[in-house]
């Protein structure tokens, strides 16, 4: 895989510039070379005049906090809405519930199956919904599912816990019909 070229150009490594252009397809002679290596330069000198003397407390100020927030949060959504629990101990909690290693393992093959069926299903609805609609009440009641689930975890009997493993299933479900897809998806909202 070559260098980048703009790393390369910032770097001061022109001709390994010009070689990674030609490896990448984006110039065919050296005179589209020498217009691309123009463009970056340019571009990198704009970067380094609005950047000079600016820190990163930067990000947090007047309207710079607002371009962060929304730069930050679709992916943050994600990681702060417990998926990586229910991903990373299913099969742990299936396991209390009674259920089998084999039946374990069905269940987690469901659960990915109903994923998909989530994510699919996420594709219809950010055209009707809209994003941010989908992206706040997903994450209602992504966090009602996981109080409940909770709630049924503290119980521990074996059937508070299969209630908690029916809750993973339709959490699972849930997450990809709602914030799973949304930062990767490339929808405008009508929200």
């Amino acid at each position: 895989m070559p260098e980048s070229p703009w790393w390369l150009i910032s770097k001061g490594r022109e001709p390994a510039a010009i070689k990674s252009l030609q490896r990448l397809g984006y110039a065919q002679t050296n005179e589209d070379a020498q217009k691309r290596l123009a463009v970056i330069k340019l571009t990198l000198e704009k970067i380094r005049q609005e950047t000079e003397n600016v820190s990163y407390a930067e990000c947090f100020r007047k309207s710079n906090l607002r371009r962060t927030i929304i730069s930050v949060m679709p992916l943050s959504i994600q990681a702060l809405s417990g998926i990586s629990f229910v991903a990373g101990y299913g099969t742990y909690y299936m396991q209390l519930a009674g259920y089998s290693t084999s039946m374990s393992f069905k269940l987690q093959i469901t659960q990915q199956v109903v994923s998909m069926v989530g994510n699919v299903m996420a594709q219809i609805m950010i055209d009707r919904v809209g994003r941010r609609t989908l992206t706040f009440w997903g994450m209602v009641v992504l966090t009602a599912m996981l109080l409940v689930t909770g709630g049924l975890a503290t119980i521990g009997s074996t059937g508070a816990n299969r209630g908690t493993v029916s809750m993973i299933l339709i959490y699972c479900w849930w997450y990809n019909v709602t914030i799973g897809l949304l930062p990767c998806s490339k929808y405008t909202d009508r929200a």
